[in-house]
């Protein structure tokens, strides 16, 4: 089980240093760009990422595109809402009620959750979309790894396909990001 919580975990220190980070990388552009991409594909008009951090994906979408963000840290919506005008919402994503949008997306959020609690976390997140765009740590067996204190789930491809189609999603696109982390796009049936 999950001894401390990612967004306890990430307390202000940890957090200004996260932003730092991710403004010196080049990964919100990778995931902005897979968003727009899926939009153009499937014709979206509305987006809601969970776990949307502090807002960086948002501000590289058209503006045209409906976008909430939902985060269960509230210092990491004061960052994203200095970055943009987009609405944000405090919530933790396993008990969230929010309309279904065109697509929902959650980058670097699923592998934060135990293994235990992981399928069901992808069911609250998939349900939220008709489209799905989501990371994961994929590797060669599920395990969880504790060593800050929070989960780091990895699962294997075989799990990863059950979970969504237990969702009732299929997955259209897997892509290996990096090392670790993959890329998935799910469509409903």
């Amino acid at each position: 089980m999950i001894t401390q919580d990612y967004s306890v975990w990430l307390d202000s220190f940890r957090l200004a240093r996260e932003e730092q980070l991710w403004a010196e990388s080049e990964m919100p552009h990778l995931y902005a760009n897979r968003v727009r991409q899926v939009i153009e594909e499937h014709g979206c008009r509305s987006v809601i990422e969970l776990g949307c951090g502090t807002g960086w994906v948002p501000t590289l979408l058209p503006g045209t595109v409906e976008y909430v963000g939902v985060d269960g840290n509230p210092e990491c919506l004061q960052y994203a809402r200095q970055k943009t005008t987009r609405l944000f919402l405090h919530a933790d994503i396993r008990g969230l009620r929010y309309p279904t949008q065109d697509l929902v997306c959650s980058f670097a959020v699923l592998k934060h959750f135990a293994l235990e609690e992981w399928p069901a976390v992808l069911g609250k997140v998939l349900s939220h979309g008709r489209v799905g765009l989501f990371t994961m740590n994929v590797g060669p067996g599920d395990r969880d790894d504790f060593n800050e204190g929070f989960a780091h789930t990895w699962v294997s491809a075989v799990t990863l396909d059950r979970a969504v189609e237990a969702c009732g999603h299929r997955i259209r696109s897997v892509e290996l990001l990096h090392t670790t982390e993959t890329m998935v796009k799910t469509c409903i049936r």
